[in-house]
């Protein structure tokens, strides 16, 4: 593998990281909004939803967290980048789907139905869907990589 192409990848990772923030804080203030139109108790889809988005979020700070000391120390080792993409993206994107499947039944709660809210929470997780899929594209190209031994 050339030792150059590993940080421009990074950084290429490293942006769409960002977007990614910003979009989970955009996501999560909606969330928010929409729980205070909820009644006392909170529907378990609902609970569940925020409960994987949650995780989600916390494995992705970790991950960029981690991308941004491998851009700073250029410690772009095959071990360090493994345990980027199996203990780090891989939980944070098996999190994020299992809030996404959940977006069927939340919409089927009656306090969201109609909701303006709801449908910008649907467009932001539409926008959130592709950015996390190109972060996957990139991991799963450089896990690749190392599979073949490059």
């Amino acid at each position: 593998m050339n030792g150059n192409s590993i940080p421009v990848t990074f950084e290429d990772i490293y942006k769409l990281l960002v977007q990614f923030s910003n979009q989970i804080e955009e996501v999560r203030k909606t969330s928010y909004n929409l729980t205070l139109n909820l009644s006392y108790s909170l529907p378990d889809p609902w609970n569940q939803f925020i409960d994987f988005f949650d995780l989600g979020g916390y494995y992705h700070h970790r991950c960029q967290g981690y991308v941004e000391c491998l851009r700073i120390t250029y410690a772009y080792s095959q071990r360090s980048i493994e345990i980027w993409i199996h203990e780090l993206v891989n939980p944070a994107a098996s999190n994020f789907m299992n809030a996404m499947q959940l977006m069927n039944d939340i919409k089927e709660i009656p306090e969201f139905q109609g909701s303006a809210q709801l449908s910008n929470l649907e467009h932001q997780m539409n926008d959130f869907q592709k950015t996390a899929m190109m972060i996957l594209q990139y991991s799963n190209n450089l896990d690749s990589m190392f599979l073949r031994g490059c």
